[in-house]
């Protein structure tokens, strides 16, 4: 039976190679198609179009990379538990942001346009990006199975999910309000960047160094914790209130289809969800 084991494993592991090669393959070029269409037909008008074509490139252009830096052997260059990290860092990122698009996209773009000349671009280019999100998706789910990293870890995955929210937050309260009526947002603002910022460096080290039981790592995430409870409650006051708002964030707010109201109950349930994010990096941080 042991002489039977490693002939069994190879195959297994062959399989897992080739379906990891083919959902990266797929969604780099699906992310590509998706971009192509999208800029040949000119319908990325509005942040929500500045978003799909964001959401797209970086998908387009992290896969692009990756092949390349496997392709051509620069592994070497770097240690590998620090490469398989970035890999599983930036194929989860992809994912999130593919998937971000193709949900958001057919609302904006396709809801009523069936007249548009472009109409029909449009649809095969959510296609494509619905492809797209199925391969990182498929990528990632092997990783977290088979990857033995840090970022494929709970409190890797935390860190990420932590990042990705606090952007979109960051998003949806800088085109809903006035700061120069309300400054008290501003404490807001500055919190969730520096948690982010924080969050971001934290990912880079911990990624290099494969550890997740730094102190300053575990005080960082109670920290942020606290700041997201104090910069929650500016923004309760100011959806509570009469919003400020120039006209230029009155045109972006047709092109969000979310008053500014609606985008700080958004932005209050994100600062929610975030603190609840550290809290449980907390617990992970201290169990682990």
């Amino acid at each position: 039976s042991a002489l039977t084991r490693p002939s069994s494993i190879v195959p297994f592991c062959c399989w897992i190679m080739v379906y990891t090669h083919t959902a990266h393959i797929a969604a780099l070029l699906s992310s590509c198609v998706s971009f192509t269409l999208i800029t040949w037909s000119r319908r990325w008008d509005g942040e929500v179009g500045v978003l799909c074509m964001f959401c797209w490139t970086f998908s387009l252009m992290s896969s692009l990379l990756i092949l390349l830096i496997e392709m051509f052997m620069f592994l070497k260059c770097v240690r590998t538990i620090f490469w398989c990290n970035l890999h599983t860092t930036i194929s989860i990122y992809a994912a999130l942001f593919c998937l971000n698009a193709s949900i958001v996209f057919p609302d904006y773009f396709l809801k009523g346009r069936e007249n548009d000349e472009f109409y029909s671009h449009s649809v095969v280019a959510e296609i494509f990006s619905c492809v797209a999100s199925l391969g990182h998706l498929g990528k990632v789910w092997i990783m977290l199975i088979e990857s033995k990293c840090y970022m494929a870890s709970g409190p890797g995955l935390l860190q990420v999910s932590q990042t990705y929210t606090a952007s979109a937050i960051i998003f949806l309260l800088a085109n809903s309000v006035s700061f120069e009526d309300h400054p008290a947002v501003i404490w807001s603002l500055a919190v969730y960047c520096t948690c982010f910022i924080c969050t971001f460096i934290s990912i880079i080290h911990c990624a290099f160094q494969n550890k997740h039981n730094e102190i300053w790592v575990k005080g960082f995430n109670l920290f942020a914790g606290v700041t997201y409870l104090s910069a929650c409650w500016p923004v309760v006051q100011v959806s509570q209130g009469q919003i400020g708002c120039t006209g230029s964030c009155q045109d972006e707010t047709d092109t969000l289809r979310l008053w500014p109201k609606t985008r700080l109950i958004v932005v209050v349930v994100l600062t929610a969800l975030n603190f609840l994010l550290y809290l449980l990096s907390v617990c992970c941080f201290y169990m682990l």
